[in-house]
Protein backbone atom coordinates (compact mmCIF):
# COMPACT_ATOMS: atom_id res chain seq x y z
CA UNK A 1 0.00 0.00 0.00
CA UNK A 2 2.97 2.42 0.63
CA UNK A 3 4.16 2.00 -2.63
CA UNK A 4 1.27 2.98 -4.30
CA UNK A 5 0.89 6.38 -2.57
CA UNK A 6 4.59 7.07 -3.21
CA UNK A 7 3.37 6.26 -7.37
CA UNK A 8 0.38 8.42 -7.27
CA UNK A 9 2.55 11.17 -5.46
CA UNK A 10 5.48 10.89 -7.97
CA UNK A 11 2.70 10.68 -11.25
CA UNK A 12 1.23 13.93 -10.23
CA UNK A 13 4.40 15.06 -9.81
CA UNK A 14 5.65 14.53 -13.11
CA UNK A 15 2.11 15.55 -14.63
CA UNK A 16 2.79 18.99 -13.30
CA UNK A 17 6.18 18.82 -14.68
CA UNK A 18 4.57 17.80 -18.02
CA UNK A 19 2.19 20.63 -18.16
CA UNK A 20 4.76 23.27 -17.66
CA UNK A 21 7.14 21.55 -20.13
CA UNK A 22 4.04 21.82 -22.50
CA UNK A 23 3.11 25.55 -21.77
CA UNK A 24 6.71 26.56 -22.58
CA UNK A 25 6.44 24.74 -25.49
CA UNK A 26 3.21 26.29 -26.35
CA UNK A 27 5.04 30.11 -25.94
CA UNK A 28 7.93 29.14 -27.86
CA UNK A 29 5.96 27.62 -30.86
CA UNK A 30 3.93 30.37 -30.88
CA UNK A 31 6.54 32.98 -31.04
CA UNK A 32 5.66 34.40 -27.21
CA UNK A 33 8.90 33.64 -25.59
CA UNK A 34 9.02 33.95 -21.70
CA UNK A 35 7.85 37.05 -19.94
CA UNK A 36 10.42 39.69 -19.05
CA UNK A 37 9.82 42.14 -16.13
CA UNK A 38 9.15 44.83 -19.34
CA UNK A 39 6.39 42.49 -19.88
CA UNK A 40 5.17 42.76 -16.55
CA UNK A 41 5.46 46.11 -16.17
CA UNK A 42 3.16 46.69 -19.00
CA UNK A 43 1.16 44.22 -18.25
CA UNK A 44 0.58 46.35 -15.01
CA UNK A 45 0.27 49.55 -16.49
CA UNK A 46 -2.31 48.76 -18.91
CA UNK A 47 -4.35 46.74 -15.96
CA UNK A 48 -3.96 51.03 -13.98
CA UNK A 49 -5.82 52.18 -17.38
CA UNK A 50 -8.08 49.77 -17.22
CA UNK A 51 -9.12 50.37 -13.65
CA UNK A 52 -8.56 53.90 -13.79
CA UNK A 53 -10.60 53.57 -17.32
CA UNK A 54 -13.59 51.83 -15.53
CA UNK A 55 -14.14 54.39 -12.59
CA UNK A 56 -17.04 57.22 -12.84
CA UNK A 57 -15.26 60.54 -12.98
CA UNK A 58 -16.60 62.63 -10.34
CA UNK A 59 -17.13 66.40 -11.71
CA UNK A 60 -16.41 68.88 -8.66
CA UNK A 61 -17.26 72.12 -8.90
CA UNK A 62 -14.74 74.61 -7.66
CA UNK A 63 -15.98 77.83 -5.76
CA UNK A 64 -15.27 80.78 -7.60
CA UNK A 65 -11.72 81.87 -6.17
CA UNK A 66 -12.45 84.84 -3.53
CA UNK A 67 -12.03 87.96 -4.82
CA UNK A 68 -9.44 90.43 -3.15
CA UNK A 69 -9.41 93.35 -5.50
CA UNK A 70 -11.67 96.16 -6.53
CA UNK A 71 -14.07 96.37 -8.94
CA UNK A 72 -14.51 94.39 -12.23
CA UNK A 73 -10.29 93.73 -10.83
CA UNK A 74 -8.65 96.03 -13.73
CA UNK A 75 -6.70 98.74 -13.17
CA UNK A 76 -8.93 101.58 -13.51
CA UNK A 77 -10.78 100.19 -10.83
CA UNK A 78 -8.53 100.61 -8.54
CA UNK A 79 -6.80 103.59 -9.24
CA UNK A 80 -10.73 105.25 -9.02
CA UNK A 81 -10.97 103.62 -5.78
CA UNK A 82 -7.49 104.28 -3.81
CA UNK A 83 -7.22 107.83 -5.00
CA UNK A 84 -10.71 109.19 -5.43
CA UNK A 85 -10.57 110.26 -8.47
CA UNK A 86 -13.68 109.54 -10.87
CA UNK A 87 -12.64 109.32 -14.35
CA UNK A 88 -13.66 106.45 -16.47
CA UNK A 89 -12.60 104.72 -19.79
CA UNK A 90 -9.53 102.52 -20.40
CA UNK A 91 -6.40 103.93 -19.01
CA UNK A 92 -4.89 104.49 -21.90
CA UNK A 93 -7.70 107.29 -22.00
CA UNK A 94 -6.95 108.96 -19.29
CA UNK A 95 -3.88 110.64 -20.74
CA UNK A 96 -6.60 113.31 -21.33
CA UNK A 97 -6.33 114.17 -17.87
CA UNK A 98 -2.98 114.28 -17.37
CA UNK A 99 -2.48 117.95 -15.43
CA UNK A 100 1.26 117.16 -13.84
CA UNK A 101 4.39 115.97 -14.88
CA UNK A 102 5.78 115.71 -10.99
CA UNK A 103 4.80 112.49 -9.51
CA UNK A 104 2.69 113.37 -5.96
CA UNK A 105 1.65 111.26 -3.37
CA UNK A 106 -1.86 110.34 -4.39
CA UNK A 107 -1.88 111.07 -7.37
CA UNK A 108 -2.17 108.57 -10.96
CA UNK A 109 0.16 107.65 -12.96
CA UNK A 110 -0.82 106.65 -16.17
CA UNK A 111 1.60 104.13 -18.33
CA UNK A 112 1.61 103.40 -22.35
CA UNK A 113 1.42 99.77 -21.58
CA UNK A 114 0.03 97.89 -24.14
CA UNK A 115 -3.00 98.41 -26.24
CA UNK A 116 -5.42 99.83 -23.29
CA UNK A 117 -2.14 101.17 -21.26
CA UNK A 118 -2.22 100.94 -17.62
CA UNK A 119 -3.01 103.53 -14.37
CA UNK A 120 -1.39 103.26 -10.84
CA UNK A 121 -1.53 105.17 -7.66
CA UNK A 122 2.09 106.57 -6.82
CA UNK A 123 2.41 105.82 -2.92
CA UNK A 124 5.65 107.80 -2.27
CA UNK A 125 7.75 109.40 -4.17
CA UNK A 126 11.65 109.13 -3.16
CA UNK A 127 14.81 110.59 -5.36
CA UNK A 128 14.64 108.69 -8.70
CA UNK A 129 11.95 105.87 -7.23
CA UNK A 130 8.17 106.01 -7.72
CA UNK A 131 6.23 103.22 -5.54
CA UNK A 132 2.99 102.48 -6.81
CA UNK A 133 0.07 100.55 -5.88
CA UNK A 134 -1.73 98.89 -8.95
CA UNK A 135 -4.32 96.23 -9.75
CA UNK A 136 -4.25 93.93 -12.86
CA UNK A 137 -0.19 94.17 -13.70
CA UNK A 138 0.38 90.69 -12.61
CA UNK A 139 -3.64 89.64 -13.18
CA UNK A 140 -6.92 90.70 -12.58
CA UNK A 141 -8.03 91.08 -8.82
CA UNK A 142 -4.21 90.99 -7.97
CA UNK A 143 -3.22 94.38 -6.18
CA UNK A 144 0.75 94.85 -5.44
CA UNK A 145 2.70 97.27 -4.78
CA UNK A 146 6.58 98.03 -7.16
CA UNK A 147 8.98 101.01 -7.78
CA UNK A 148 9.40 102.31 -11.12
CA UNK A 149 12.15 104.62 -12.11
CA UNK A 150 10.96 108.34 -12.83
CA UNK A 151 12.63 108.37 -16.40
CA UNK A 152 10.73 104.97 -17.32
CA UNK A 153 9.59 105.51 -20.75
CA UNK A 154 6.09 104.30 -20.76
CA UNK A 155 5.18 106.99 -17.82
CA UNK A 156 2.78 109.78 -19.78
CA UNK A 157 2.25 111.34 -16.99
CA UNK A 158 0.20 112.27 -13.66
CA UNK A 159 -3.72 112.88 -12.66
CA UNK A 160 -3.81 114.71 -9.38
CA UNK A 161 -6.39 115.46 -7.35
CA UNK A 162 -7.75 118.94 -8.13
CA UNK A 163 -10.42 121.12 -7.14
CA UNK A 164 -12.37 120.18 -10.46
CA UNK A 165 -11.71 116.39 -9.97
CA UNK A 166 -12.16 116.22 -6.51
Amino acid sequence: MLTNQKDDSSNSRRAKIASIILLVLVFFFLGLGFPTEKDSALAKTTQKQNIKAKKPVKQVKKAAPKRKGVGNGQCVAYARHASGLKHRGNAIEWKKFINSRIPKKGSVVVLNYGKLGHVAVVEAVSGGTITVSEQNYYGPYIINRRNISRNDPHILGYVAKTAQTA
